[in-house]
């Protein structure tokens, strides 16, 4: 597990980043959760939510299906793989949600 860079007091002004152009496109939506052993980026478009877990990047309803399969696969334990799947229905109710007032 790796932390995240605090670069918010620091000058980056002499950096070419153009950080504009990495914001999202009108109609996506991000959510980032942080797990026990990988981070949940969940992308979410009128069309559909995926989720990207560690290297692994597929739908929402494949997650469902599959995630103690891949997290047996990729070394997580049971409890991880317990917690995993409430973020997963986590963000299945997010989804289910937004269907109704967007």
């Amino acid at each position: 597990m790796s932390a995240a860079a605090n670069l918010s007091q620091q000058n980056l002004s002499w950096t070419s980043a153009n950080l504009i152009q990495a914001m999202s496109p009108e109609g996506v939506h991000r959510m980032q959760i942080l797990g026990s052993y990988h981070a949940i980026v969940a992308v979410v478009t009128n069309t559909a939510v995926e989720l990207r877990i560690g290297c692994h990047h597929k739908p929402l309803s494949e997650w469902q299906k599959n995630y103690k399969a891949i997290g047996r696969a990729n070394g997580y334990t049971p409890q991880q793989i317990k917690e995993y799947g409430a973020h997963i229905t986590y963000l299945s109710l997010i989804e289910r949600i937004e269907e109704h007032f967007v």
